[in-house]
């Protein structure tokens, strides 16, 4: 038997999920509109004029406003982000800052005609979630999702996931196997993501 307590619980129910449901709307839109403004700097550079150390220069400023690096440093480097100098955190912030850089020229390329695409967003638990294509010239489409924390507040994005690999959990992996192979020598990891990102950079 449904009594007035139970219609009255229904009803604050409905109530509550209706005010929800719009909510969460918004954000969804926040969170797409924000990756759809970053997607398109990006591509505003690799479509246009700028080339080299100008590029990335203007690559490196849309990383540094739209990416949470601290974030992502310290996710990569785990453990050893808490026993870190502060020396080795603002090395590691700047070496995370070129690699984030030379990561999104490899997935949007460096011929111009490139498409940025956003398809769809959600919400996932309290971070959005925005999926978008990259159509790049005589090159297959690119699918990735672009994950983002404090969709309404200050939005950032903390991981990058593309054709289904995260890009923080790779490089916390590779930042792990390389520590393994040194003693754990957080240095001798600073070293090794210098030279490498020395060597993509030639």
């Amino acid at each position: 038997m449904i009594t007035r307590s139970h219609l009255f619980k229904l009803g604050a129910a409905a109530a509550l999920i209706s005010a929800v449901q719009p909510a969460r709307g918004q954000d969804t839109e926040q969170v797409a509109a924000f990756v759809q403004t970053t997607g398109d700097k990006i591509v505003a550079i690799v479509n246009g004029t700028a080339a080299g150390g100008a590029a990335h220069a203007s690559m490196r400023g849309i990383i540094n406003a739209a990416f949470d690096v601290d974030g992502i440093a310290e996710f990569c480097l785990g453990r050893f982000w808490r026993t870190a100098t502060a020396d080795q955190k603002t090395l590691s912030i700047g070496l995370f800052h070129a690699v984030l850089t030379l990561g999104m020229a490899a997935r949007f390329g460096e011929d111009p005609g490139v498409k940025f695409t956003v398809v769809s967003s959600q919400m996932k638990d309290k971070e959005g979630v925005v999926f978008t294509v990259i159509d790049r010239p005589n090159s297959p489409s690119t699918a990735i999702d672009w994950v983002i924390s404090n969709p309404t507040t200050n939005p950032k994005i903390i991981d990058v996931v593309t054709d289904g690999t995260s890009f923080r959990l790779t490089q916390r992996q590779k930042s792990a196997t390389i520590m393994a192979y040194n003693g754990n020598s957080l240095d001798e990891l600073l070293r090794t993501m210098q030279n490498r990102i020395a060597m993509a950079s030639d």
